[in-house]
């Protein structure tokens, strides 16, 4: 699963890495004051190591979006996303908030791997790209007949 994400999320580095830049000015001394007088929200950044900080990163982007002009900070005023970006930034959201409700939905105690099997068809088929990671017959499947098996019980 991790390995499909990071696919998708490496067909989006420069937008991420650019609302990362932002997210960082905002975290600076004069911007988080001036965010702070207009929305009790603060700027979060990324962890390489949890892609789903990305997520949450691009959720907090997208709430603290309408206040970016009001905070007038000469490098965040460069670096405001036009609307194309904007729309990008909110299906890659989406997209990801998809993904971090089936990476919930994997760690319930009660998920078994007829259910595992499922969400992974489902992301094969909303994510044509994660196929070589998550399909049944992938290189990283170590005993294909054994998951197939387990599968079915």
């Amino acid at each position: 699963m991790n390995l499909a994400v990071s696919d998708i999320l490496d067909h989006h580095s420069r937008l991420i890495e650019q609302i990362k830049f932002i997210m960082k000015k905002l975290r600076g001394p004069v911007s988080s004051a001036k965010l702070r007088n207009l929305v009790r929200l603060k700027a979060i950044l990324s962890k390489v190591t949890r892609w789903s900080s990305v997520c949450a990163m691009l959720e907090r982007y997208k709430k603290l979006r309408p206040f970016l002009n009001d905070v007038a900070v000469a490098d965040i005023k460069l670096l405001v996303l036009n609307t194309v970006h904007d729309n990008a930034i909110d299906s890659l959201s989406d997209k990801l908030s998809d993904l971090n409700t089936v990476t919930k939905a994997l760690q319930e105690d009660t998920c078994n791997m007829g259910e595992v099997r499922l969400l992974f068809n489902e992301i094969i088929s909303d994510y044509p790209s994660a196929k070589k990671y998550l399909d049944t017959d992938s290189n990283i499947v170590r005993c294909p007949q054994f998951e197939s098996a387990i599968a079915k019980i």
